[in-house]
Order: C-alpha cells, then structure tokens, then sequence
C-alpha cells in the first residue's frame, strides 16, 4: 500500500484541526503577527592607490573591500494599533511601538590593510600597527543605530526612545546608548531629555568614527612627570609590554582616555513644528572619569602619578570632555507667490569659552526659482583629549550666495562663496570661487548633465568640468561620465608651484532584477600625473524600490 508523503500528511492534518476547531466555535481563531521591513546591501570595492615613496619607485597598495548592511523596523510591537483598528477607534491615536536599526559589517583583505611597511633597515611592521584606525575596515561588526521608539503616552504628549540613537541635530550628531525623552508641556512647546553614554570604540559593537578624541590610537600622549622642582612633558604612552601580533587588529594601539565611560546629557526647550515658526534652545555636556597610573609606579624614570599632570594632586577625578549651549530660530512665510525662510543659529563650546558657530541666512523662492544667501562664521572645537584642539583647522568666516532652477525638463544650480581664514601671524588669508550645474532631458528617457567648479586663494588653485549623460529604462539604467581637474597648489617658500592634470571616465549601471532587488556596477579609469589608475564597484540592493 502506497503512503501519501509526510509534508502532505501534515497539512491535511493541519486541515482537518482547522475544520474542526472552526466547526466547535464557528469562527477563525485570531492570528497575532507584526509588520516589519528589512534591507540588506551587499558591497564589493577592488581598486588601487598610488603610494609615496622617497627612496624608489611608486607604490601601489591595493583595496579589497566587502561591506555588509542589514536594516530592520519592526512596526506596531504588542499589536495596539492593530487593537484600535479592529474596535474601531482611530489607529493614530495612541500606543505605538516600533524598533528601527541598521546592522554592518567591514572587512578589508587588500595589502592596504594587509601589507607590511618599513620603518627601519631590515625591520618591517605591519600597516595595522603604524595607523590603528584602519582596524576598523579590517574586520568590525558595528550597531549604527538600534533603537525601541514607543509614542502616544500620556495622550499623544509623551514618546520614548531607548537604545542606540544616533539623532542629528543642531548640536552634532553625538550618539548615546542610552534614553531620550520627547514630552509635550505645551500646546505648542516641547521638552526633550537624552541621557545615556556616548558611543565610543570601546562601546559594545562600537563605531569608531563616533570618536571625539581624534588622536591615533597608537599616538595617544601620557604626561611624564620629571625629576623634583622641574617641568613634565607630554610623551607617547610607554609600552612596556608583549607583542602579540595580530593580523586584524593594532598591536601598538592603547589610548586608555578612549576607553573611559562617558555620560552624555542633553536638554533642549523648542516650539513644537505645527505653525510657520520655531525656535530651540539646547544644552549638552559629556564627562569621563580621569585615568589613572597606566602600570606600576616604577614602571618610568620617575614615579608615574597618572596620565595627566598629579603633582599637586591637581587631576580631577572627572573631566568634562565637552560643554555646549545652542539657540537657533527659523520660520516658513509666504506672501502669494514669494516664500521667505529665514534662519539664525548660535552655538558656543563652553569647555573652550569660545562661539564656535553661528549662522544667518534666508532662502527666497519665487516659482521655479531660489536664492539662499548665507554669512557664518566657525571655529574648530574637539574633545577636550583631543590634539586636534592643537592641531586642528583655523577659525573662518564664510558668505556664500545660492541660486537654484528646478523646471520640468531642466534645473540648474550655480553658487559664488567667499571664506576667510583666520591669521596669528600677519594678514588674514582668503579664499573664493563658484561652481554651476545643469541637467536637462534631452529625450524620453534620456538627460544630460554639465557641472563646473573653480576656486583660488588659500591653498591654491583648482578647477575641474564634468558631463555625464544617463539613460534609464524599465529595468535598468546606465550613466557615463568623464571630467578634467586642474590643479595648483599654493608655492610654498622658494618653491614654485607644480600643476598637475586628472582626467577620468567612468560608467555606472544598476539592473532591477525584481521590484525591490538589484545590481549596481562601477568601472572608473583615471589618468594624471601621478600614473593611472583604476576603481571598481558592485553592490547587491535588496531594497531597490525603498531608495527610489
């Protein structure tokens, strides 16, 4: 006797429960799920740098880099919505509970990251060990964001966020693992509270890119005390210690500062968006507890009081790493066919007593076009570990003016800005240029694109022109590109300037092999004065329509 195969035996089985149990109460039972969505992207890039070198010719380092990104949001958690729904009450009002996160993991086996440098005759070290930074490309499985958003507390006037935030917003993205806290007082004025620690390296599943300090992990500082009635100095960390030398990470790197704790707060009073005006007023701080002796006392010429200065016992115990106080108001007005928005902020860095941002500007709209002018100034700020406070790039003021066209076959962009740069030493330097572009559809599926930029003054000249014309079909488009770059860097002293010369084509293509999957493809071929070169690029997109 033949038997009918085990999958069809369970679904009839199945079947026959289902009839049953439909027959003894005479309904469906109730079925319970969630929505969600996901998107996954899948990265390739093979390409080469061209190195320098004093002593012999060029070298070339090659990049072999794969890139992992998974996306996730889970949509109404606990089923509330659903519930009003089903009971006939308005599904926007009230419990509602969603997860949102993005997943990624790097890894580069090229001779970038793979290779081995000289440092001295007949010794070599690999690339990992002499720029740290580069670990995190070598192999590192990071949480971008990660976050549980419930809203409709209180009424609609209370929403909460935990996990992994990564909010950009007037102060800089700082993201915290930790809480945030959105709650209506008002009718039309909200207050929000974050509070948590900062993402850092060291965090679970860190990003190092969030990373204030800004020194190399192999090139973190320790203050050195001196003998008795003299001054210390600041010294590269003392490593008395084995070498373990791995293949995917620094052997050299050791930054404790980087390894500290740091609790962020921040506060923020603002209009709610639901008229043409609003304004904010925020205050953020992050303190770090303040490290102690790295070793034994003994462990240096003389005794090691911590990593910072301690002779007098002057070392707090927490350090504040930054401090800052913003405002900033905008608004949307209309006046029949002319649209104003005009736009002030401020920021100051108390920690460095200093206004390191502000910005005035409106943009202007009249139809089809848009002029923004804009006048800020800025003045570089960083964790207060950081050597980039010493370092870093000098404080400027900016005007800059904007016109745009968007038509409904051509729309163009044209700017003109000016900057000055701030000087210790003799006349202030400037810098200035402008760019345009246009794009029009010279047939059904068919547009063009021109672009040109120019700009001299500090640092030198430079000038470049582009043209690109792309084709898009049902199924797949296809983009083609060139350009030529001048450039001229500034003379330095009793030096004359070198110019040089890059042109380059490249082709793009992506291919929709479904509605929501598809192949992306890069080929681009340089040629200048430092040789030719190559690039290439590939990309699986499993959620094509979303980034539509």
């Amino acid at each position: 006797m033949r038997r009918a195969p085990r999958g069809l035996s369970v679904l009839i089985a199945a079947a026959l429960t289902l009839a049953l149990e439909v027959g003894l109460r005479g309904e469906l039972p109730e079925a319970h799920a969630y929505e969600f969505w996901t998107r996954a992207r899948t990265s390739g890039e093979v390409y080469t740098l061209q190195g320098f070198r004093l002593i012999g010719g060029e070298a070339a380092v090659g990049r072999r880099r794969f890139t992992q990104s998974v996306g996730l949001v889970l949509y109404d958690l606990g089923e509330f919505q659903r519930r009003r729904r089903r009971a006939g009450r308005a599904a926007r009002s009230g419990l509602l509970v969603t997860w949102h996160s993005e997943l990624r993991l790097e890894h580069d086996f090229g001779t970038y990251l793979t290779g081995r440098l000289v440092t001295s005759p007949g010794h070599r070290q690999d690339a990992l060990d002499l720029i740290p930074e580069l670990d995190e490309s070598a192999l590192s499985l990071t949480l971008l964001y990660g976050h549980l958003t419930v809203e409709g507390l209180l009424g609609g006037r209370l929403e909460l966020e935990l996990g992994r935030l990564a909010p950009l917003e007037t102060l800089g993205a700082l993201p915290i693992d930790g809480v945030r806290v959105r709650a209506a007082v008002a009718r039309e004025l909200e207050v929000r509270i974050g509070a948590g620690l900062a993402v850092r390296d060291t965090s679970p599943l860190g990003v190092a890119s969030y990373e204030l300090d800004g020194a190399p992990g192999a090139a973190c500082h320790e203050y050195v005390e001196a003998a008795a009635g003299q001054l210390g100095s600041w010294q590269l960390i003392d490593r008395s210690r084995a070498i373990r030398d791995g293949k995917l990470t620094s052997d050299y790197e050791l930054c404790p500062q980087r390894e500290q704790a740091m609790p962020t707060l921040a506060l923020a009073l603002a209009t709610r968006r639901t008229g043409p005006w609003h304004a904010e007023l925020g205050y953020r701080i992050a303190r770090s507890r303040t490290v102690g002796r790295l070793g034994a006392v003994d462990r240096l010429p003389t005794p090691d009081l911590g990593l910072y200065p301690n002779e007098a016992g002057q070392a707090p115990a927490w350090g504040t790493n930054l401090e800052q106080v913003y405002g900033s108001a905008q608004a949307r007005l209309t006046w029949g066919p002319v649209r104003v928005e005009p736009l002030a902020l401020v920021r100051a860095s108390v920690v460095h007593s200093v206004i390191d941002r502000a910005e005035l500007s409106a943009s202007l709209g009249l139809g089809r076009h848009r002029v923004q002018p804009s006048v800020s100034r800025f003045v570089p700020t960083f964790d207060t570990d950081s050597i980039w406070n010493v370092f870093g790039a000098r404080a400027s003021l900016d005007l800059s003016t904007e016109y745009r066209y968007d038509g409904a076959a051509t729309s163009g962009v044209g700017s003109i800005w000016a900057r000055r740069y701030d000087s210790d030493e003799g006349p202030a330097a400037w810098a200035w240029g402008g760019s345009a572009g246009l794009e029009r559809a010279v047939a059904r599926r068919v547009s063009v694109l021109v672009r040109a930029l120019a700009d001299a003054g500090f640092g030198g000249r430079r000038a470049a022109l582009s043209a690109a014309a792309h084709w898009r079909a049902p199924r797949a488009e296809l983009t083609a590109r060139g350009a030529l770059v001048w450039v001229t860097p500034e003379a330095s002293a009793g030096a004359a300037s070198d110019p040089s010369t890059m042109s380059t084509a490249a082709t793009t293509a992506t291919l929709r092999l479904s509605d929501e999957v598809g192949v992306h493809a890069l080929l681009e071929l340089r040629a200048g004065s430092d040789g030719p070169g190559a690039r290439a690029l590939g990309v699986l997109d499993l959620a094509l329509r979303s980034e539509r």
